[in-house]
């Protein structure tokens, strides 16, 4: 019966903070431009307002959004009320669900993988024209085997089962890949990524870069070296509850808290020309990452602060390596998760660029074809594989290579 008081209590607090916050704010004058913008959209009428250009309703929401008072404090509660009652599920569609361990993780369903594997092999074929040799590299999540989410939560997930097949595939159609899920520990694979943000840890980044490299030097018989690698090469730095991820940003710092952080720099001599709109020539740690990222300065509001895991800045801009001008040129089809990844793999290399089929006006043909790579290596997280069968996911081209 107490506990029953608690969380209705707890309920009206929140329902009042919203109701002042809403209120206070004056969201409520957008609510006739919500309305334009529903209807524009279903329309197609942007931009027929007169002179002015109506928003999309996507873009009112966010103005609706900034515009809220006490919007973290509504988060916070929203999280503690979710925390109180048990709703590890209520993102389930947006966002994820939260495990008994306290680590948030995204369901998928079950996909045929037929367009992925389609596709894969289109590229190898066009790839085979030029012979550039093509690498599969599977980034996993957090849980390496479907059963475990299914038994926390009664609830179906494919995501592995998808990988499984897929990998299977496209080895039986002569691609080569790895598949990242068998460097973790079975018994603690959540270890190697954040609670709450679906990122791979800089420590993984590592070794993904590590098992890449050793996987290129063993398939088409290149000679990098591995050494640069070894994690007796590295400094490793700790930072205790020291950001919030993209989920728990979602479910509010009240329900699954802050993330612990280990950067990851090489102690040896190291010379790096990033090119790009913010482009600079440095060492690893000059050119590669962010490390004001970190500053305590920077992180006053968890909410509002930077993502940790984007302090890595593989995927921003062409990587020179000045120091093994004769190491091999890798390009890289990859994600997010190659953010940490690429940064390592440029240690053992010449060049690394990283192409995200998710950005507009991609010609993939005209890169490669320019004869500017000995390699290519298509890195995704594991739970790209479906991601075309939604048309609303941000992700459902990124094995659409050609733009067909």
């Amino acid at each position: 019966m107490i506990k029953k008081i608690e969380t209705y209590l707890v309920s009206a607090v929140l329902a009042a903070v919203m109701m002042y916050g809403f209120i206070g704010s004056k969201t409520y004058e957008l609510a006739g431009g919500m309305i334009r913008s529903v209807w524009a959209d279903i329309t197609d009428a942007h931009g027929e307002e007169g002179e002015e250009t109506i928003p999309t309703y996507t873009e009112r929401a966010k103005q609706l959004n900034n515009a809220l008072n006490f919007k973290d404090a509504m988060i916070g509660l929203n999280g503690t009320v979710c925390k109180d009652l048990g709703l590890r599920e209520i993102y389930a569609d947006n966002g994820g669900v939260v495990l008994k361990n306290g680590y948030s993780v995204v369901l998928h369903d079950y996909t045929s993988t037929d367009y992925e594997v389609e596709n894969m092999i289109a590229l190898k074929n066009y790839l085979d024209e030029y012979n550039i040799p093509l690498l599969y590299v599977n980034a996993p999540t957090k849980y390496i085997s479907d059963y475990y989410a299914e038994q926390d939560l009664g609830l179906p997930t494919y995501t592995n089962d998808n990988a499984d097949r897929f990998l299977e595939r496209i080895q039986e159609a002569g691609i080569a890949a790895i598949d990242l899920r068998k460097y973790l520990d079975p018994e603690d694979s959540f270890s190697s990524f954040y609670r709450a943000d679906h990122h791979w840890t800089v420590p993984t980044g590592l070794m993904a870069a590590r098992e890449t490299m050793r996987a290129l030097n063993e398939n088409f018989g290149y000679d990098i070296d591995l050494s640069l690698y070894d994690e007796s090469q590295f400094t490793f730095k700790s930072y205790e509850n020291a950001w919030l991820g993209e989920q728990g940003r979602k479910f509010g710092l009240t329900y699954i808290g802050l993330d612990d952080f280990v950067s990851v720099l090489p102690k040896y001599e190291t010379n790096f020309t990033r090119k790009g709109k913010d482009g600079m020539t440095g060492t690893f740690a000059e050119a590669l990452v962010n490390l004001s990222c970190y500053l305590p300065e920077n992180n006053t509001n968890p909410y509002k602060a930077g993502s940790w895991h984007y302090s890595y800045k593989g995927k921003k801009g062409t990587i020179i390596n000045n120091l093994n001008p004769d190491g091999k040129k890798i390009l890289v089809i990859g994600d997010s998760f190659s953010e940490v990844s690429n940064t390592f793999l440029a240690l053992g290399a010449a060049k690394v660029r990283c192409v995200d089929l998710r950005k507009k006006n991609i010609d993939l043909e005209k890169i490669i074809s320019s004869g500017k790579y000995d390699t290519v290596v298509v890195q995704y997280a594991v739970f790209m594989i479906g991601a075309h069968d939604d048309p609303t996911s941000s992700n459902r081209n990124l094995f659409n290579f050609f733009n067909a």
